[in-house]
């Protein structure tokens, strides 16, 4: 269950419960974990404003508002989130083996058995057609062991599942560079049109939610696009030395960075040719 879900279905339980120091706690929690997701999330919030107090008094919080405005505001997070995967179809391909392996290292933890065959079931429907050979080796599936366990068959998912990730990101990053390199011909052919300046640029980095790129890669990235900018009518090597240190960033902080960063590093190139 992805995180925003499982918040929403703990304030709905805690608010039916109606148990004030578990609602307190879980408004602190709530906000605590949402916070770089949604930067204005405790506003508000009773739990959060300013208010005088007195040493001998201890202040009472509305935290059943505080509650039933978090859950709005998780819902409206949660549409969000989902806008931005159906923009990107990397991102929403990646974000359902994400979710899979997300549950499967649940239950790795949990150590619910009773969970674990319906899982592995599941796993096997889904993916038979694109994992080859996915249920062997599996208990129920032809395979038997006195010493096999609920967990083999986790890990053994869990690897495949990783695997399978990997393989769906490559395909997504070689897809993206072969655009890259179509892209750049037509630069050099003269047909690229509305080429964004770098305060655009910037403006729209700043505008890539939290949960694809944290405020440290935004600002890391738009300091290397800015250098990168910087190298217009300049010697062509000076232009491929900053060039090179983009694409090690974006080689170094993997897949699912790159494939949000790359359309700005491609614009800023349009303006170097």
């Amino acid at each position: 269950m992805p995180v925003v879900d499982e918040y929403i279905v703990r304030i709905d339980a805690t608010l039916a419960a109606g148990n004030r120091l578990m609602m307190g706690k879980l408004v602190e929690e709530t906000v605590s974990v949402f916070a770089n997701s949604d930067s204005n999330i405790k506003i508000g919030l009773d739990r959060y404003k300013a208010r005088a107090m007195s040493l001998s008094s201890e202040p009472i919080f509305d935290d059943k508002g505080d509650l039933e405005k978090l859950r709005g505001k998780l819902v409206c997070l949660k549409e969000s989130q989902r806008r931005d995967l159906e923009a990107n179809p990397a991102r929403l391909a990646l974000s359902a083996v994400d979710e899979d392996l997300d549950e499967c290292e649940h239950l790795l933890l949990s150590g619910q058995e009773e969970e674990v065959q319906p899982f592995v079931d599941r796993m096997v429907q889904v993916y038979g057609g694109e994992i080859k050979n996915i249920s062997v080796g599996l208990r129920g599936y032809g395979f038997e062991s006195e010493t096999s366990t609920f967990r083999d068959d986790l890990l053994y998912i869990r690897d495949h599942l990783k695997h399978y990730r990997a393989k769906v990101a490559s395909g997504f990053a070689k897809s993206a560079s072969r655009t890259v390199n179509i892209q750049s011909n037509a630069v050099n052919h003269n047909s690229v049109e509305n080429v964004l300046t770098i305060t655009q640029v910037a403006e729209q980095v700043q505008a890539i939610p939290c949960n694809v790129l944290d405020d440290e890669l935004k600002k890391e990235l738009e300091l290397l696009l800015l250098d990168l900018d910087m190298s217009k009518g300049k010697s062509k090597q000076d232009a491929e030395g900053k060039l090179g240190k983009v694409l090690g960033w974006l080689t170094d902080k993997g897949v699912d960075v790159a494939l949000a960063a790359l359309p700005y590093v491609l614009n800023v190139l349009q303006t170097l040719v």
